[in-house]
């Protein structure tokens, strides 16, 4: 289960308390408090509390234990928690007071550490910078074109967020008689870790139902992979506990393989120093990479794309094996090209049960950027 801190009111108070016309101001640096007449504290001295305070909270000693101790149940250094906000509440006499500015601060600050991730609480507001930092969402309405537009744009890491447990626990109230769940790699995204949590906050309100929530330790085409299976066990009519037994089998004999064209988004992201993406990119150096267990190992590399997708069509009948009873499985960022030389240089030496080609919507966008090239089987 996947340990999430709240943060919200508390902060607020740790910050501001009304007393009669006047609001007590605290400096989190020295935790010396003085006082100002209602209105008078300007937008920047609330910016600057804020700063001072949550880069406290990031330096706490409880909080660094908790993020170690985050990293070690998880085996993976590279690991981040998910925080989730709720609204800053104005619990002083001054009506004027910016509460926005302070939740927006606050949020931009624990995103740019870099130590967790940032989420809303089930019912809190969006105030305007977190409303314009999720504006974009993974549903029928995603703009792959505008989202790599602001990817590349975007001076520092963009990021995601998983659904909350809350709205995991109600996707789940439905009337039908099994529930699944693939979700990206846990190693990668809280998006496991909260479908879990949603499963046992379901059972606590509405009781027992037979859902299960599948870690797909891929991406993408892979938990394409497991849904097309899921749909294939189901109208066999087998049991619940039959499918959830051969879906675990079945993924993890899912091989998965990628190629990327732009490693700005993993050098944003800390996957690669400033030098080795910039010496990658002078020397137009492709990684050709493949999922492991859910975490991403490196399988070689080449000089050019069209170099790099051959080698990786050689890994993939190398590692793959018997191809006959695999349905190949390409998605692209925007390089339907790209996609289909892959399919040809695979097909032309191994036989698939089929062949399906995608293009890569939100999360798998952002990581593969604009040119990627995803395979699995």
């Amino acid at each position: 289960m996947k340990k999430t801190f709240i943060l919200g009111t508390a902060v607020s108070a740790m910050l501001l308390a009304g007393c009669g016309t006047t609001t007590t101001i605290m400096d989190p640096s020295t935790e010396k408090t003085g006082f100002r007449q209602a209105g008078s504290i300007s937008d920047e001295e609330l910016r600057e509390v804020a700063v001072k305070t949550t880069k406290k909270v990031l330096v706490n000693r409880k909080f660094l234990a908790f993020l170690k101790k985050y990293k070690k149940e998880r085996k993976d250094e590279n690991a981040i928690p998910v925080l989730k906000l709720n609204t800053t509440r104005n619990d002083t006499d001054d009506p004027d007071l910016n509460v926005a500015l302070l939740t927006d601060t606050i949020n931009e600050e624990l995103i740019n550490s870099g130590l967790v991730d940032v989420t809303l609480a089930e019912g809190a507001d969006k105030t305007a910078a977190i409303a314009k930092s999720r504006d974009l969402e993974d549903d029928e309405n995603f703009d792959q074109a505008e989202f790599l537009k602001k990817v590349a744009e975007c001076p520092k890491c963009p990021k995601s967020a998983c659904p909350s447990p809350e709205r995991f626990r109600e996707a789940y109230h439905t009337e039908a008689e099994h529930v699944y769940v693939i979700t990206l790699s846990s190693h990668l995204s809280g998006s496991y870790n909260s479908a879990v949590l949603g499963m046992n906050l379901y059972r606590e309100k509405y009781g027992k139902k037979q859902i299960h929530v599948i870690d797909s330790e891929s991406a993408s085409c892979g938990e394409t992979q497991i849904v097309k299976k899921l749909v294939e066990l189901e109208e066999q009519g087998l049991s619940f506990e039959e499918i959830v037994k051969q879906i675990e089998e079945f993924r993890s004999n899912v091989h998965t393989y990628f190629v990327l064209d732009n490693l700005e988004t993993l050098r944003k992201n800390g996957r690669l120093t400033g030098v080795k993406a910039l010496v990658a990119s002078t020397l137009n150096i492709k990684p050709i990479m493949a999922g492991d267990k859910g975490s991403i190992v490196q399988r070689g590399q080449s000089v050019g794309m069209k170099k790099a997708l051959r080698r990786m069509a050689e890994i993939v009948l190398e590692e793959a094996g018997d191809t006959k009873e695999r349905f190949l499985m390409i998605t692209h960022c925007n390089a339907p090209d790209r996609a289909e030389t892959m399919k040809k240089l695979l097909m032309e030496k191994a036989e698939f049960k089929g062949c399906l080609i995608m293009d890569t919507r939100g999360v798998s966008s952002m990581y593969a950027n604009d040119g990627g090239v995803i395979v699995t089987v």
